[in-house]
């Protein structure tokens, strides 16, 4: 959970503080059943709305030692010209099974999927997989002419530790003087806002 304060410096600055309480991974539900797998908070960043190709990307069964098996979905919501999907993973995973591209069932409703097994290194830092699905699907514009319209959909998957995004300190939460980190963003106050 992430809990915001708002600081005035001396010079002016005004800084945005985040601050990250000790176990926040555990309002993830793969963090909480003892994964070390979590959706990533921008998860869907699609060009299109999502309802014309459901995509998922999860953890399959239980990850043991290095090897983390990703499972993968993609099913149109409504027939398609064409399907395309892309895996892509961490710069030092391993592929052990499965494939990192391929075309997708273009028909409604057809549920194409798999499993990619990969090794990482376990160490606790960041990583993070995407899948990317793209298409395209018959458009119409105002006056009835057709035309292919492309989407995309990205998916992210990530574990370990997420890095600091901006400079850190260490400072005691207001409620209960808890040390806790928290990140500084610079941010601009205008007079009358």
């Amino acid at each position: 959970m992430l809990r915001a304060c708002v600081f005035a410096l001396c010079s002016g600055a005004v800084y945005l503080l985040m601050a990250a309480s000790p176990g926040s991974n555990s309002t993830c539900p793969e963090a909480a059943s003892g994964s070390r797998l979590r959706p990533a908070a921008n998860a869907d960043l699609s060009c299109k709305p999502e309802a014309f190709v459901e995509v998922q990307l999860t953890e399959a069964g239980t990850t043991s030692g290095s090897q983390v098996d990703l499972e993968w979905s993609v099913r149109p919501q409504r027939t398609m010209k064409s399907v395309t999907w892309e895996l892509r993973l961490p710069n030092d995973a391993v592929l052990l099974e499965g494939l990192r591209v391929g075309a997708a069932s273009s028909g409604r409703g057809e549920l194409t999927r798999g499993v990619t097994s990969t090794s990482v290194p376990v160490d606790g830092f960041y990583r993070q997989a995407t899948l990317t699905v793209r298409g395209t699907f018959e458009g119409s514009d105002e006056t009835g002419a057709t035309f292919d319209e492309p989407f995309e959909v990205i998916k992210h998957l990530s574990w370990g530790e997420v890095p600091p995004v901006g400079p850190s300190v260490l400072s005691r939460e207001a409620a209960g003087g808890e040390l806790t980190t928290m990140i500084a963003l610079p941010t601009v106050h205008r007079e009358g806002r």
